[in-house]
């Protein structure tokens, strides 16, 4: 064992406070007496945080399999010394500092009286430079052998090519003699296919000239059904205008003294008649549509058309305390039917409107969006909405409605999706239930 003089010991606490590397004395019973200021900078524990070997041990060595193994170790060194008065060389161990970093770190033992003096070095960096510098080495002993291998598999290659291009010019005599052959199969095939495509053109002229005959059939049975639906329209107008004139000449009082079976067949008359005589008026409505078709497209200023479409529906408008935007980006003006446009837009932001949501105020957005074939008009609203894989695929039939509490004939989406399509265009809609819908409607750029 040392023993320190005073002078030594004066010596000792210099050389220990001032040391550039890590130092802890460290008693017989595994406390620690003293930790230096380097110490403390390499790892960042105080000697309260580490006031002895077991706290040490769980702190710097988490993983309990590899805290075992330094142990291990250290009791064997320990041993060591007691049994030959000698200490073995010195070990690195993987240490866990305070702030969780992880150090390479060099142990130093050295016997003191009672005691023993631990050194420490941090030799994280010069370890990471030796593992660079062999990884480096392994690098260039491989890159050695790949390129060697790569010469003497290519000078084998090219002995393997020499050979394939005296065996490839034997090839092409062979295939330059079958396709001399082949030429001459595919001039008599040519022939063959020639006069085929003659047959065939004369074909497809008369399926053509069939098609054209078909499709003025077509027409003309179409104008004839337009034309019988407009006579079964006005022939039924008089006699359902003569059966709701004698409904009106009932005299309620008097129907008020008949027998109740009397008095409700009356009044279902009546009804039916009004009923009948709103089903003459749509299809009316909906024979009108193709004889708007021969006006004049003319190019229309969005921002005004809706301005007036704001004042048709102001009423509702103010009752309702709708905010209608307008994001004109894309385009402020198309070319179009204008009877088309104000019908088109008037029903959907009527229905916008007729179906707002009861808990919020109705807002209801125009965008445009411009595509190679389309001027595009998004008209978004934070309505009811409603569920779309119910009612998606009945959206634009005649006299279909989806919110039975909202009064309405299920006839306006239906004149829309039939103007649109009169103009050569294309509807959409997207909607969510309790969040509002969203209807864009294409018109074709000409």
């Amino acid at each position: 064992m040392v023993r320190l003089s005073g002078i030594d010991k004066s010596l000792f606490e210099a050389i220990f406070d001032k040391s550039p590397l890590g130092m802890v004395v460290v008693d017989h019973k595994s406390r620690f007496v003293r930790v230096n200021a380097r110490f403390t900078s390499i790892f960042g524990y105080t000697i309260e945080q580490v006031p002895d070997m077991e706290t040490w041990m769980k702190k710097a060595y988490p993983a309990a399999s590899y805290r075992k193994k330094v142990q291990q170790v250290f009791e064997e060194d320990l041993a060591h010394y007691k049994k030959k008065g000698e200490f073995l060389p010195a070990k690195n161990w993987k240490v866990v500092c305070n702030d969780g970093t992880i150090k390479i770190i060099r142990f130093y033992l050295t016997p003191l009286e009672n005691a023993f003096l631990t050194t420490l070095e941090d030799i994280t960096e010069l370890a990471r430079k030796e593992e660079l510098l062999s990884e480096r080495s392994s690098e260039a002993e491989y890159l050695n052998e790949f390129l060697e291998a790569k010469v003497n598999a290519r000078t084998l290659q090219l002995k393997h090519k020499q050979e394939e291009v005296v065996a490839r010019n034997e090839e092409l005599n062979q295939k330059n003699e079958a396709l001399e052959k082949a030429k001459k199969t595919i001039e008599k095939q040519n022939k063959v296919l020639k006069s085929y495509n003659e047959g065939l053109e004369k074909e497809v002229a008369q399926r053509t000239k069939d098609l054209a005959e078909a499709n003025r059939k077509l027409a003309t049975n179409v104008q004839k059904l337009e034309q019988y639906a407009f006579m079964t329209a006005h022939n039924l107008r008089s006699p359902v205008a003569r059966l709701l004139g004698l409904t009106s000449l009932f005299n309620y009082e008097d129907i008020s003294r008949l027998d109740e079976s009397t008095k409700s067949l009356l009044v279902k008359i009546k009804e039916q008649g009004e009923n009948l005589d709103l089903v003459i008026r749509d299809m009316n409505t909906v024979l009108e549509l193709r004889k708007e078709t021969d006006q004049e497209r003319e190019k229309i200023d969005i921002a005004k058309r809706v301005e007036a479409l704001k004042n048709v529906l102001k009423n509702k408008i103010d009752e309702y305390d709708v905010s209608i935007e307008l994001k004109l980006k894309a385009f402020k003006s198309i070319k179009t039917i204008p009877a088309f446009f104000d019908s088109i837009f008037y029903n959907l932001l009527s229905n916008s409107i007729k179906y707002r949501h009861k808990e919020r105020d109705p807002v209801i957005r125009l965008e445009t969006e411009k595509s190679d074939k389309f001027w595009i008009i998004h008209v978004k609203d934070n309505g009811m909405g409603f569920d779309m894989d119910k009612y998606e695929g009945q959206l634009f039939n005649m006299y279909k409605r989806f919110h039975s509490h909202v009064d309405g004939k299920g006839l306006g989406l239906f004149l829309v999706k039939s103007q649109i399509d009169i103009l050569g265009g294309e509807i959409t809609v997207m909607s969510e239930l309790e969040r509002g819908t969203t209807f864009s409607v294409f018109f074709p750029i000409i």
